[in-house]
């Protein structure tokens, strides 16, 4: 009767001492497997991206332009290979627009062959970085709005400087220069759905 009574007094505190170490360790255990520190259920979410991969996708890096696709598009050596970097906030002229050939050629004879300083924004649906590019101090993107060969993507363009950069489109209009010496320029956006009038 006392071995019993004993087995059972063991068993108790086995199972106390158990329970006491999932409590203490499973949070921990949890904490560490998830990224953003939560517990989950399994099945109710996709795996998110590691915090390190990204800080990555936003840090800031430098490299050659080794190509330009149009005013808003180059490509720049990263890591060893190309980079496609569409420019955040603004949106140039397409081809076959007015314009769209001095803006292509406006952002060459800035940044093609120097070294750029890449701020990544975002990645848009095709996979390319979305940022804003900077060579010796200058913003590119500001550039081309203070030049009048871009139009301040009001659709995207959400950072505080935003501001800055519609009040300087407004000045090229009003100086009419670049895509502002036109009658009715198209925005790009309404250009690429097929719009050829600006009435």
């Amino acid at each position: 009767m006392f071995a019993n009574r004993y087995l059972k007094d063991v068993y108790f505190l086995t199972i106390l001492f158990v329970v006491t170490l999932a409590i203490i360790f499973l949070p921990l255990l949890i904490t560490n497997a998830f990224s953003d520190g939560n517990v989950h259920v399994e099945g109710q979410f996709t795996f998110p991206l590691s915090s390190k991969k990204t800080k990555e996708k936003n840090k800031v890096w430098h490299g050659i332009v080794v190509g330009i696709s149009d005013g808003d598009t180059i490509t720049v050596l990263h890591e060893g290979k190309g980079e496609k970097i569409r420019l955040y906030g603004i949106d140039a002229p397409e081809k076959g627009q007015a314009f769209s050939k001095k803006a292509k050629q406006f952002t060459s004879s800035m940044v093609y062959g120097k070294t750029v300083k890449v701020e990544p924004k975002d990645i848009d649906q095709y996979g390319r970085t979305v940022a804003l590019i900077y060579v010796n101090g200058q913003s590119l993107n500001e550039a081309l709005i203070k030049n009048g060969f871009a139009w301040v993507y009001r659709k995207y363009c959400k950072e505080p400087f935003c501001d800055d950069w519609l009040n300087l489109e407004i000045v090229a209009r009003y100086g009419k220069i670049g895509i502002w010496s036109e009658p009715n320029p198209i925005p790009p956006w309404d250009f690429r759905h097929g719009k050829t009038t600006n009435q």
